[in-house]
């Protein structure tokens, strides 16, 4: 029952930022964009004039990926607190 829950748990995971990927990139080449600024020094956005747009990008990429592990820890916990542990 555990490698089921486990499995579950993965689908959920995956499949939240799958359905919500549109919504946090709305063109192409905005998702290399924003992983682009994830990458980059704050001090070289800065420079470039790209300070606040590097910082929304980044918050995006993180609450995008924080979501899929929100629903991957909230089917877990779900599951469990169904079902029980197996030891």
């Amino acid at each position: 029952m555990n490698t089921v829950i486990w499995i579950i748990s993965g689908i959920a995971g995956v499949s939240v930022p799958a359905l919500t990927f549109r919504m946090f990139f709305r063109e192409e080449g905005d998702f290399g964009d924003a992983v682009g600024h994830v990458f980059t020094p704050d001090i070289f956005s800065a420079l470039n004039g790209e300070y606040w747009e590097d910082r929304w990008n980044t918050f995006k990429v993180f609450l995008w990926l924080a979501l899929g592990a929100g629903a991957f820890f909230a089917a877990r916990t779900g599951l469990l607190k169904l079902f029980g542990p197996e030891g």
